[in-house]
Formats: C-alpha cells, structure tokens, sequence
C-alpha cells in the first residue's frame, strides 16, 4: 500500500479500515497462532482472578485469623501451580504472538520484493541499493511490534476486564456495577495524575 504524496493528512475511517485490513492481510497465513497467542493471553488473565483470590484468602487466614501456616499449605500449593501455568500461558503467548510476527514480516519483504522487480531492472538501477536494503530490512521489522506487542495487548484489555467484572459480579453485584459504571472513568484520573 502506497500513499500518494499529494494525499491530505486526514485519517477517514474507510482509509483506518484499509490500513487495518491490509495489516491484517500481512499475518493471513499466522491465524492459528494469532489465534493461540489471544487464548494464552486471555486464559492467563482469567487465572489472575485465581491468583488474587488465594492471595486474599491466604491473607485473611494468616495475618487475620491467625490460622496455623499448614492449613493453608493446599492454598499455597494452588498459587504456585496457578503462577507456574500463567507463566507457562505467558511464554506460550509470547511465542506464538512472535511466531506471527515473522510471518508478518516475511509476507511484507515478499510484496515488497515483487513490487521492486515488478519495476524492472532499468528501474532498479537508477535507485539507491542502500535504501532499498533499508526498506526490506528495517522497515519491514518495524511490523515486528504491532504483531507482537500490540495485539495481543489489545485483545487482553478487552477480555480480562469483562472477565473480572464476571468474577466481581458472581461475589458482589453492587460492586460490580460500581465497576463497570466507573471504568470509563479510568483514562480521566490516569490523565490527571
């Protein structure tokens, strides 16, 4: 895709559609670990809700009730396997989401190649060779983070949220609703601390 230098700086919907459809088109042949990569991501979010409820329960029976150390062994053992899984789910995550990437960035060099020798070989010796290197090399890594780094995020701060709003409203409705109705809030404090 090539933008026009005479094109207007303004970004439309269709022209962000585009944008989105023709990234989306570079990790067409990843779907299955694109796939993989959100479902560690959101798994591994979903056992935080776990995680946080040993923690807090290992806390109310330790340091609140005074409980003995081996009654809450089960508890502990439990943490250590949920931490030990969604560091499993990270690293699955992590490599399947790199795993896209670099078919991403393999698709890329490929189109870019054949629009240069679609050109020709007159073509091809009036430019710069360096800068055509640059093109397949480094600008072609660039792709490396939206595939491996954004992605995945996206699709963790959609899932998760909702997954803990579910766990929150399965204990305290009320609570949840406070939730959820102050979420949109968030961005507005971030802003102003």
């Amino acid at each position: 895709m090539s933008i026009p230098p005479d094109a207007p700086a303004i970004e439309t919907a269709a022209l962000r559609r585009h944008r989105l459809q023709w990234l989306n088109g570079l990790a067409a042949g990843a779907r299955g670990r694109q796939r993989l990569a959100a479902l560690c991501i959101c798994l591994s979010g979903a056992l935080l809700i776990g995680q946080a409820g040993a923690i807090a329960w290992l806390i109310q029976a330790l340091l609140v009730e005074h409980q003995p150390l081996a009654t809450a062994t089960p508890v502990l053992l439990g943490l250590l396997a949920v931490l030990a899984v969604r560091a499993l789910l990270g690293s699955a995550s992590q490599a399947a989401a790199g795993d896209v990437a670099d078919a991403a960035r393999l698709t890329l060099r490929e189109r870019v190649y054949q629009g240069l020798l679609g050109r020709g070989p007159l073509w091809l010796r009036q430019q710069r060779s360096g800068e055509l290197g640059e093109l397949m090399l480094a600008h072609a890594d660039a792709v490396e983070s939206y595939y491996a780094g954004y992605q995945p995020v996206r699709v963790e701060v959609v899932v998760v949220p909702l997954v803990i709003l579910l766990a929150v409203a399965w204990v305290d409705w009320v609570v949840a609703l406070i939730l959820l109705f102050t979420a949109p809030l968030v961005p507005f404090f971030m802003m102003l601390v």
